[in-house]
């Protein structure tokens, strides 16, 4: 009994048939027999041979295919669009606005800047500083002193129900310092003793916190709510910045006109000076501030 032929040929697949189209290479073809038996012809007795023809790869690059059109410069263009659309969309959705302040405070004047971030939750960013020349006495020893307040604030501001009233939580990073200077002239009393200024030198003190404080504080004012434009906001927390660690510096102006003792008693009154300024591992923040959204 004469068998029909096999007929290879598959431009008629359809489109959508041939992206989906899985090639077995060295193995039995089940679904070019199921085209054929679709089509009314005799299936053979016999298995097919092993298909062997090469996937025509550039038909999927012609630029008539559903693949490259898709991909044409027209539709990325407009696919780009889109993406950036939704992106943009998306972020309006997040961001609840931007805003620019000015505050006055304890630790100095400076700028905020509050991003909205959600509808009760604020970003804050900011720096302060001050600066500040008088005298003041500690354990006997007059000091020309100076305070140098600088510092960099990152917040998070939460605002139950979007309101004003906003609870702050974050990190200062800190450059304060005191300084002081000993006068160049007279005696200076360290450690109970009392020294020539003369053979001693004068004596520099110093007194430095932690560069990293975390801060806690409740406040008013949401610089991004929705409505004026212009805020006023407030501040009263703490930032705790450890203990101040202290140092005490002298110039001899001959060293060999320094008594023996002297930087013993120097070292013992560092350390009185650093225990008296323990106490102080918290410092206190009030601001006052007003901002305007943009």
């Amino acid at each position: 009994m004469a068998q029909s032929a096999v007929v290879r040929d598959y431009r008629p697949l359809e489109a959508g048939r041939r992206r989906h189209l899985v090639h077995y290479f060295g193995a039995y073809s089940n679904v070019v027999r199921g085209k054929l038996k679709a089509s009314g012809q005799a299936q053979q007795t016999e298995p097919l041979a092993p298909l062997t023809y090469s996937i025509r790869w550039q038909k999927i690059f012609d630029e008539r295919s559903p693949a490259m059109s898709l991909c044409s410069r027209s539709n990325t263009s407009t696919i780009l669009a889109v993406a950036f659309a939704l992106l943009g969309s998306a972020g309006r959705s997040q961001a609840q606005g931007i805003a620019l302040g000015l505050k006055a405070g304890t630790l100095g004047a400076g700028l905020d800047l509050t991003v909205g971030l959600a509808p009760v939750l604020n970003l804050r960013v900011g720096a302060q500083g001050f600066s500040l020349s008088r005298t003041f006495t500690e354990q006997d020893v007059s000091y020309d002193g100076k305070a140098d307040l600088k510092s960099a604030w990152l917040l998070l501001d939460v605002h139950p129900g979007g309101k004003g009233t906003r609870l702050s939580v974050g990190v200062v990073f800190s450059r304060n310092k005191v300084t002081g200077t000993s006068p160049t002239t007279g005696t200076v009393t360290i450690n109970g003793v009392t020294y020539s200024i003369a053979n001693v030198g004068t004596i520099d003190g110093e007194a430095t916190a932690n560069d990293v404080c975390p801060y806690l504080g409740l406040g008013w004012g949401n610089a991004v709510r929705p409505g004026s434009p212009l805020r006023f906001a407030f501040d009263v927390g703490v930032l705790y910045q450890g203990a101040p660690k202290i140092s005490l510096t002298a110039h001899p102006v001959n060293p060999a006109l320094v008594p023996p003792t002297f930087f013993a008693d120097l070292e013992k009154e560092r350390q009185k000076v650093e225990d008296d300024a323990s106490k102080y591992k918290f410092y206190p923040i009030v601001n006052l501030g007003l901002s305007y959204r943009f």
